[in-house]
């Protein structure tokens, strides 16, 4: 994990993601990632030896000229770190978003199934997407409500799941 606390979360945020959006793709330049970032040199500097550090990117000097540096994702965890965060902003961006939840217990695991909606006025929609919900079916429900959803503007379908630890395995852990 990134440590936190040398630069100012606000500072450090969105060119943090742009350069894992950045890298994602392809290898990139300090040059190319500082101009698509925006960031001051220090805070590009500092964010790219963290990320190193943590193991999300390598760093390596440009085989023909050597005042050249290349940087590139390792692995899929940066992958995750940018789904995780893009997720959350979406979410986070939605204006007074309409809300739905179900939940369930199935096979050992605690489910909830929410959706948050925004744009949707007629209740009439609503009450469908309440329907979809209780179906419990994921499935079912992306399909319908992809059929049903003309007057939405962004719509979210957040799926959990979390084993439910048996008490007999609780009593065990506490011994």
């Amino acid at each position: 994990m990134i440590e936190r606390g040398r630069i100012s979360s606000r500072e450090r945020e969105a060119p943090l993601q742009t350069v894992r959006k950045m890298l994602r793709k392809s290898k990139r330049t300090w040059a190319d990632l500082r101009s698509n970032t925006k960031c001051s040199p220090t805070t590009l500097s500092k964010i790219l030896k963290e990320l190193e550090k943590a193991g999300e990117i390598k760093s390596f000097r440009d085989s023909k000229d050597g005042r050249i540096t290349w940087y590139e994702a390792v692995g899929k965890q940066i992958t995750a770190q940018i789904k995780r965060f893009d997720s959350a902003r979406f979410l986070e961006e939605l204006k007074n978003p309409s809300f739905g939840e179900k939940n369930d217990v199935v096979d050992g695991y605690k489910i909830q199934m929410s959706s948050f909606y925004e744009g949707l006025q007629e209740s009439k929609e609503k009450e469908t997407i309440e329907a979809v919900l209780s179906s419990f079916d994921v499935v079912a429900a992306v399909i319908s409500l992809a059929s049903n959803m003309s007057n939405i503007d962004k719509f979210a379908l957040v799926v959990t799941a979390e084993k439910i630890q048996d008490t007999s395995d609780k009593e065990k852990d506490e011994l």
